[in-house]
């Protein structure tokens, strides 16, 4: 048995266990869920909780050391990607990749721009 797979569903009663059954049901149920709009008995007012702040800074691109601050921050013996590679190797390995990280980052920080 593997661990991360779903064997069956039930859905009304009945048990689907065929994958191409257990993906419409799984997005009906979804499709359910996310399309349809539900009527509230209270609401909030986010402008009595919220100050108002300038938010442009989040337009920004990301900083050098901000980017560094993250991978510093990794937990240990994790791997924060599919390639396998640990935070320990990152940070160790840090002065060969960092540029390969800032230029990833500025690459995805121009395309925002051109999407935008």
């Amino acid at each position: 048995w593997q661990k991360n797979h779903i064997h069956s569903l039930t859905v009304d009663g009945h048990v689907i266990a065929d994958q191409e059954g257990m993906a419409q049901a799984a997005f009906s149920h979804f499709d359910e869920l996310l399309g349809s709009a539900l009527t509230r008995g209270h609401s909030l007012d986010l402008s009595q909780l919220i100050e108002p702040c300038d938010l442009t800074s989040l337009d920004a691109p990301f900083s050098p050391d901000e980017i560094g601050n993250a991978v510093k921050s990794l937990p240990p013996r994790k791997a924060p990607g599919p390639d396998g590679f640990t935070a320990e190797f990152l940070r160790e390995c840090w002065s060969t990749v960092k540029q390969d990280f800032l230029d990833v980052f500025q690459q995805l920080f121009l395309l925002r721009l051109q999407q935008a």
